[in-house]
């Protein structure tokens, strides 16, 4: 247990590495977020993955100051988004904090986006990560 804990840590620190300092934010991320974006993979708690296929339905669109979400092709969620600088608890990182509908209090999902990757981690213990890819 403990290791896996440590291993859930170690991808959270390394994940979020570039973006230790408060006033480097990627100032062009909402627009870098603009376009669909599908999973590859995602990556649970424990630190076990599983990759996607091209194809699979879940996606994200993101366009202006909203987005729609599906699941397997099923329409699952939409709503208006935003961004902000947030800190992300496990590593004390100010980090850029995707809040979607308004839901302050409900999730604490952050976003990183780098070479049309688009990863997507919540912020608690033995959560994961999901990567999506811009297509």
């Amino acid at each position: 247990m403990r290791t896996t804990f440590l291993i859930l840590i170690l991808f959270n620190c390394l994940f979020f590495l570039d973006a230790c300092k408060k006033d480097q934010g990627n100032h062009d991320l909402p627009k870098s977020l603009v376009g669909n974006w599908e999973v590859t993979k995602i990556v649970d708690g424990a630190g076990n993955m599983t990759n996607y296929n091209p194809g699979n339905g879940t996606t994200f669109k993101f366009d202006g100051n909203n987005f729609r979400n599906y699941n397997n092709g099923v329409f699952f969620e939409e709503g208006s988004y935003k961004i902000i600088k947030d800190t992300f608890h496990l590593t004390g990182q100010i980090l850029d904090r995707l809040i979607l509908n308004d839901r302050l209090d409900f999730e604490r999902l952050f976003i990183k986006i780098e070479n049309d990757q688009l990863t997507m981690t919540y912020d608690f213990d033995h959560t994961g990560a999901s990567i999506y890819r811009k297509f």
